[in-house]
């Protein structure tokens, strides 16, 4: 049996100023269907190294030549043709040149408080948070639902495995619905973040944004 599979490969770099600024490339959307405020990146093309694809597609976007750029993670998904859509997240502070926008997209340096009140492309919040958490290494939409996917963060902090292990007790996915409901209800009382993990070594970040889809998800997964 063939282990091969179709598989886009793309990049993405968050380059900082050391000012508390970071560059953010606004995506138009008459041109991306991923449109809004995101980092700059592009795809790998055909015999091309990682680091130089990723060197090259910030020149050709940004005007700025960056230099040793560190793989801090990856996010991933499955298109709807089946196919495995792979980023390579990078992170740099250490670049030449001025920033310029392309026919790509306009390109500006930001404060990195003010990015939270731009017109962000989805999900990029989550998407920082890779790029910016030392124990995180890798965002994974795991199911795609109607306008949304389920994500999975891998954490190899073992501290958060541990906070975890009460969750063993629940053996009746009811029970877990039930806790995720009572924490919705109840989480403008208290500053608190809600983690579950249905495989191991993943972990949902529960949100009032994903709460409903996590709870279809569960009663879809385990029917009781």
């Amino acid at each position: 049996m063939s282990r091969s599979q179709a598989t886009i490969l793309t990049n993405m770099c968050l380059i900082e100023d050391g000012r508390g600024n970071i560059v953010m490339q606004i995506r138009d959307p008459k041109r991306y269907s991923w449109s809004g405020a995101a980092l700059p990146g592009g795809h790998i093309e055909a015999h091309e190294g990682l680091v130089e694809s990723v060197i090259r597609e910030v020149k050709e976007e940004t005007g700025l030549t960056i230099k040793s750029p560190k793989l801090v993670g990856m996010k991933h998904w499955y298109t709807t043709d089946d196919e495995r859509y792979l980023v390579f997240l990078y992170r740099t502070s250490d670049f030449e040149g001025d920033l310029r926008s392309t026919e790509e997209g306009e390109v500006r340096w930001v404060a990195r408080e003010e990015v939270v009140h731009m017109d962000l492309a989805y999900d990029m919040l989550n998407l920082l948070r890779v790029f910016e958490e030392d124990n995180l290494s890798e965002l994974f939409y795991r199911e795609r639902l109607e306008n949304d996917f389920l994500r999975e963060f891998y954490n190899d902090n073992s501290n958060y495995m541990n906070l975890t292990e009460w969750e063993k007790k629940y053996r009746n996915p009811i029970e877990l619905v039930d806790i995720i409901g009572t924490f919705i209800d109840n989480n403008d009382k208290f500053a608190i973040n809600m983690w579950i993990s249905l495989d191991k070594g993943l972990f949902l970040n529960v949100t009032d944004e994903n709460a409903d889809k996590i709870i279809r998800y569960i009663y879809e997964r385990y029917p009781w």
